[in-house]
């Protein structure tokens, strides 16, 4: 009898060890598998300082500001009906002051399902010595940068609005791409030669010009922030010029990867 009762609470021990197994494996299961929806949402944001410094470039803005961190009294620049003006999704827009760009933002496919974009466009701070900013009264300029090459924008404001700026007001656009012109760049080998790289203290840009043009040479890090402006006139033929390495405050950058920039086209630089 006592080895019957022995077996009968066995059975009776193992059926109730089964049961909070299966208690047990079904609540782990639940729980691996309730992982909260936001986890994968699209508004996810990786912050830069998590990617490789050789992987930083890469989200490089191919239209980088004048400025660095926020807008300041900006005036927001509006496309509206996205689906008519002949834009696309990864399509980058830089709105700028001349040759500064004061505002920029790629097209997504939230902006094309809200069929429109707003674009905040920095005022100038008076207080620099430096442009930094777009200039109250200046006509505003868009420009698109599409695999690989850059067009000046087709424009015509709306909504009674005008295509100057002002602080604190708003331009509502529609833009028509097929309208727009492309622009040319400096690419050519034989043109252009920016040496040596890596470089320690004085690296050298030989620039031969065509034709008489606006020259725009400047230097940005890898987060897209303005170090330096090299050269902004309009020239002709051959020239040189070269970077010590140092920013607006003569203070020499760090070891990095940063860009020159001619006119529309980046080019990686190694500073050591």
């Amino acid at each position: 009898m006592t080895t019957s009762r022995f077996g009968k609470y066995s059975s009776l021990t193992g059926i109730l060890i089964s049961g909070f197994l299966i208690l047990f494996l079904n609540s782990s299961f639940s729980v691996s598998v309730n992982i909260t929806p936001s986890l994968f949402s699209n508004d996810l944001e990786i912050e830069p300082n998590y990617l490789p410094a050789d992987q930083s470039a890469l989200y490089l803005p191919f239209f980088p500001k004048i400025y660095s961190g926020s807008e300041i009294d900006y005036m927001n620049i509006n496309l509206v009906n996205l689906s008519t003006t002949g834009l696309n999704v990864g399509d980058e827009i830089g709105v700028f002051d001349g040759d500064y760009c004061v505002g920029g933002r790629v097209i997504d496919e939230k902006h094309m399902a809200d069929n429109s974009i707003s674009i905040p466009a920095s005022a100038n701070n008076s207080q620099t010595s430096t442009p930094n900013g777009y200039i109250p009264g200046h006509k505003i300029t868009l420009k698109i940068y599409r695999t690989g090459k850059v067009y000046l924008l087709y424009f015509q404001t709306v909504n009674n609005t005008v295509d100057v700026f002002e602080k604190g007001g708003s331009m509502f656009a529609l833009v028509d791409f097929s309208k727009s012109t492309g622009q040319t760049s400096i690419h050519d080998a034989e043109q252009l030669k920016i040496y040596p790289t890596p470089f320690t203290d004085n690296l050298k840009i030989e620039i031969n010009l065509q034709a008489r043009k606006n020259l725009n040479v400047t230097i940005f890090d890898s987060s897209g922030k303005l170090i330096r402006i090299l050269f902004d006139e309009i020239t002709e033929g051959p020239m040189q010029i070269s970077w010590d390495g140092n920013d607006y405050s003569r203070n020499h950058v760090p070891s990095g990867v940063y860009f020159c920039k001619v006119n529309h086209t980046s080019y990686k630089i190694i500073h050591q």
